[in-house]
């Protein structure tokens, strides 16, 4: 069954091997663009389907016909192999191996010479004359001249060059008029006569009315209706700083004259230094008050003087009738020294140098308690240098046979933190360590504290074994771990199980306060039992604290004597001549014994009638997810965190999409988002509830 995507496929610019067409008989579901191999015997050949002509289009090369004749247009000498023949095409128009003479290809699709045409061919010349006759020669291949001739030519040549002829004529044709007439196409001009051929007058009548015009073919058509116009009056009336009125109606006859007048507005003059304009509320001045000219200033003079650090200055008065132009310069005073070039200005022991319309400081290379400013180089350096003395960090080398010592590092000192992890375990002496392990660091240090020399970071310390469900965890070497089935705790309980003897210390107690209970049961435990008698028999048992009681009956004899028990694994203990003990051994992996079938996580087990009953209980559905997806519109559907309800790590999902109708597996674009959003994009939307989307959790 062929794989069904729902998407396109993007192979990012790598190669399509060894593939090949859907091959089939029959015309697969057309679509633009799409390809198939036609398995069909008569064809057999790649076909794509086309939009523009809506069929299936083969990817054959159209093949030409082949002729007998060598010297056809096509020739018969076709090379190459069904269904791509390669095709000769004759265009140098060569009859066999002759090249002479003009040739025509005929409808037999071969090349033949003119002169083989049957029947009479011509050729052109001009016929002229200075008789006013002048018009082409037909000079036919039979010897006969036929002449197409001019009548009334006058003074007329016809010259021939190549296939062009020329007619010239020297005079103005002359000759008579047989025959005129004229015709129109429209309707609005009549002929009455219409063909003179010797002499007469042509006659044309026009055939419309006053309500008729004629348009630009010829034809009569009416005047469309002219609009009354009525005879409403428009009045002009001016209002605020206009007056005046007038009317005039729409089908007066003659012409109106309005008149509309600014009215006027205060009073005409001059007004020298005005202390007050009114104006109305269109803006027009209504009232100008007169003022006073402006006092003629005083000559008070007002002096500008040179402060703390500048020298110079100057004056100037109210009234002074030219421009006065005051100079500050730059004095020396408290930190300011003025020299020829510059000015130096001392901040608390910082030089700054002021020269040439820029301010530069006075900068010095940067030094423990040093007061200067430095340049940002001198910073730099500076800084690089500290950085320099920083001690590196660690540097992996690759790996180290501590065995044979390859690379060499017995002999070798290398830079600080460099270090080499080994691989090899072996005894190599380095400064006195030669405990190597695999996965053990060996580092030369050689800043810091303490003498340089190689160290090792121990990375050998391993804890191996799994512990069991409801099995306490005991050592069972210096770095194994293991559980035992009987040796068991139920935390549902709190009940502690322990298959074999108990070796207490002390007294067993609990907060029941039955500790006393649990002695006297350990001290009346029977630790063995020993029969004796004939006919009439004691067995007698021992309890652990000494303590003994009996049994007694009379054996009549008549049961026989076991002489040997043999046993086979799992049973052990024999074989047994006369007395001896009986066991099973526990079962383990790979081995047949006695165990019990224990509860684990998603796993309840029940016991009845001997019978283990085994049933799962986690159905695995808080890491699991199943839904519908399709609408029949959108292509790109998302499930939500809150849909899904697995969390927001998406990385984590193993994601699957089912056709539903059919029950198999499709493919599609499948993105996995920030805080578990899932993307699922197909070429086509899918139809409503169509696709069934499983996800599941892994870790």
């Amino acid at each position: 069954m062929a794989i069904p995507f729902l998407n396109n496929i993007n192979l990012s610019d790598n190669e399509l091997q060894n593939a090949k067409l859907h091959v089939t008989s029959t015309a697969p579901t057309a679509a633009a663009a799409q390809i198939y191999f036609d398995s069909t015997p008569s064809d057999l050949t790649a076909k794509y389907y086309s939009n523009s002509t809506d069929q299936w289009v083969s990817l054959k090369e159209y093949s030409f016909p082949a002729v007998t004749p060598a010297n056809g247009y096509v020739t018969s000498t076709i090379t190459g192999t069904f269904p791509k023949p390669i095709i000769t095409f004759n265009l140098n128009a060569v009859n066999g191996t002759a090249s002479a003479n003009e040739r025509y290809l005929t409808k037999n699709n071969t090349w033949a010479e003119v002169s083989g045409i049957s029947g009479t061919t011509y050729d052109l010349e001009g016929v002229g004359s200075t008789d006013g006759t002048a018009g082409i020669r037909l000079k036919g291949s039979d010897g006969e001249d036929d002449d197409v001739l001019i009548i009334g030519a006058g003074t007329t040549t016809v010259t021939r060059n190549v296939n062009i002829l020329t007619v010239t004529s020297n005079d103005e044709f002359d000759g008579t008029v047989e025959s005129v007439n004229f015709t129109t196409d429209g309707t609005a001009l009549n002929v009455v006569s219409n063909t003179i051929t010797t002499s007469g007058t042509m006659t044309g009548v026009w055939q419309g009315n006053s309500s008729q015009y004629v348009n630009g073919e010829g034809d009569l058509q009416p005047f469309p209706t002219i609009p009354t116009v009525n005879d409403g009056t428009l009045t002009v009336q001016g209002t605020g700083a206009l007056s005046g009125t007038g009317t005039f109606t729409a089908n007066q006859s003659g012409d109106s004259d309005i008149s509309v007048i600014h009215n006027a507005f205060g009073t005409a003059g001059t007004y020298a230094y005005p202390s007050s304009v009114t104006t109305n509320s269109t803006g027009h001045i209504t009232a100008i008050t007169a003022g006073s000219a402006p006092a003629t200033p005083s000559d008070a003079t007002i002096t500008l003087a040179a402060g703390s650090g500048l020298i110079t200055g100057g004056a100037f008065t109210l009234d002074q009738a030219t421009n006065e132009t005051i100079t500050f310069d730059i004095g020396s005073g408290d930190g300011i020294t003025v020299n020829d070039n510059d000015v130096a200005v001392d901040v608390d022991d910082v030089t700054i140098q002021i020269a040439g319309g820029e301010v530069a400081a006075k900068t010095a290379a940067v030094v423990n308690a040093g007061t200067a400013l430095a340049t940002g180089d001198q910073i730099y350096d500076f800084v690089t240098g500290q950085i320099a003395n920083i001690p590196s960090g660690l540097s992996f080398e690759g790996n180290w046979n501590a065995d044979t010592d390859t690379p060499d590092l017995s002999g070798a000192t290398p830079d600080n933190g460099q270090f080499w992890i080994v691989s090899v375990a072996g005894s190599t002496n380095l400064d006195g360590i030669t405990d190597w392990k695999v996965g053990d660091w060996a580092i030369y240090v050689s800043t810091g504290a303490g003498t340089d020399g190689w160290q090792k970071v121990d990375n050998t310390s391993t804890l191996s074994g799994s512990g069991i469900a409801g099995q306490l965890t005991y050592w069972t070497g210096t770095a194994n771990v293991a559980g035992d089935a009987g040796l068991t705790y139920d935390a549902a309980t709190d009940a502690l199980s322990v298959g074999g003897d108990g070796i207490f210390g002390g007294t067993l107690e609990d907060d029941n306060g039955n500790g006393v209970q649990w002695t006297d049961a350990y001290n009346n435990y029977v630790a063995s039992a020993a029969v004796t008698g004939g006919a009439n028999k004691i067995m007698t048992f021992t309890q652990r604290d000494g303590g003994t009681f009996t049994a007694d009956w009379t054996d009549n004899g008549s049961e026989g004597t076991v002489t040997n028990i043999a046993t086979t694994g799992p049973i052990t203990g024999g074989p047994i001549t006369d007395t001896g003990t009986i066991g099973i051994v526990t079962a383990s992996a790979g081995t047949i014994g006695a165990g019990a079938v224990a509860a684990g996580t998603g796993i309840s087990v029940a016991y009845a009638s001997g019978i283990a009953t085994v049933t799962n209980t986690d159905t695995n559905t808080s890491n699991t997810f199943s839904g519908l997806i399709g609408n029949g519109t959108l292509t790109s559907l998302t499930i939500t965190s809150a849909t899904h309800q697995l969390g927001t790590d998406s990385t984590s999902f193993m994601i699957q999409l089912v056709e539903v109708s059919s029950g198999e597996t499709v493919y599609a674009d499948v993105t996995r988002g920030a805080s578990g959003l899932v993307t699922i994009v197909f070429a086509v939307a899918p139809t409503s509830n169509s696709i069934r989307v499983l996800i599941q959790k892994i870790g």
